[in-house]
């Protein structure tokens, strides 16, 4: 409850400010469509505290699991995000694809308990050279040979999507980035058991949710000045979105990082 309480409550200003915005341009600007209809953009990033959110509701069942079953769980949901993409990409039910909203991100959630009960730390430095290496394997032949796009950022006017609905392309990136964190721990440690750097962490941690939920409104209010100006983005739009969108994601896990420290704090 407390970590669900410290994730929402920067929702509520960026609630209150759109609403405000959408009810003063409903108002007194002519053939003001609404902030739905021209900038929903700006409630992108709320998609991720919604997944988290039921990610966390299902805490105690995936504990339970995990205590019960650590390989077993981990293998069935890898099992059931390959089962859903073959009945999505070779079975014509692209409808079943969006199970894997759920499957993935629990997926990845699940290998957290690997990493909270230590197993993961007791992992010698080559098993994890192992599984880091097999992973990226992993996400070079499902991005070359198989159906899937090279980026795993949601990308405007792709045929496909590895985040919508997400795919097991992305359940392999996050074993990939586990290994990767895992291999930098040790350096990582003994950088942050120095006073200003764990600072720094503390500080960023207090605030990279509501980095997280306004950096959308940001861009948008960029966009509108340019406009207003007379200038036009063109290509550099292009480019300023697909650099916002590798934000987005970056945000999105440290978003969940954030949380994570914060409830050891």
């Amino acid at each position: 409850r407390s970590r669900m309480e410290r994730l929402l409550r920067p929702v509520v200003p960026l609630a209150m400010t759109w609403v405000a915005l959408d009810v003063a341009g409903r108002a007194l600007v002519p053939g003001y469509t609404g902030v739905l209809h021209w900038g929903v953009v700006v409630f992108v990033p709320l998609w991720f505290l919604a997944v988290y959110a039921g990610v966390v509701a299902l805490a105690p069942l995936t504990a339970a699991l995990h205590e019960r079953a650590p390989r077993s769980t981990i293998v069935a949901l890898a099992a059931a995000i390959a089962l859903v993409d073959v009945s999505r990409f070779h079975l014509d039910a692209p409808a079943v694809g969006y199970l894997n909203g759920a499957l993935v991100f629990v997926f990845a959630h699940q290998l957290g308990y690997w990493y909270a009960d230590g197993t993961f730390t007791t992992w010698s430095r080559r098993r994890l050279l192992g599984l880091t290496t097999g992973a990226l394997t992993g996400l070079a032949i499902l991005t070359s040979w198989g159906p899937y796009p090279a980026s795993m950022v949601a990308t405007p006017g792709a045929r496909l999507s590895n985040l919508n609905p997400p795919t097991a392309a992305i359940a392999c990136l996050a074993v990939f980035q586990i290994g990767v964190a895992l291999l930098l721990r040790p350096a990582a440690n003994r950088w942050l058991a120095r006073r200003g750097p764990w600072r720094a962490v503390i500080a960023a941690n207090s605030v990279i949710m509501t980095v997280f939920l306004w950096h959308m409104t940001a861009y948008v209010a960029a966009v509108a000045v340019v406009e207003a100006l007379g200038g036009e983005l063109g290509r550099a739009r292009r480019v300023l979105r697909r650099g916002l969108d590798l934000a987005h994601e970056r945000l999105q896990r440290l978003a969940a990082v954030a949380a994570d420290l914060a409830e050891e704090e």
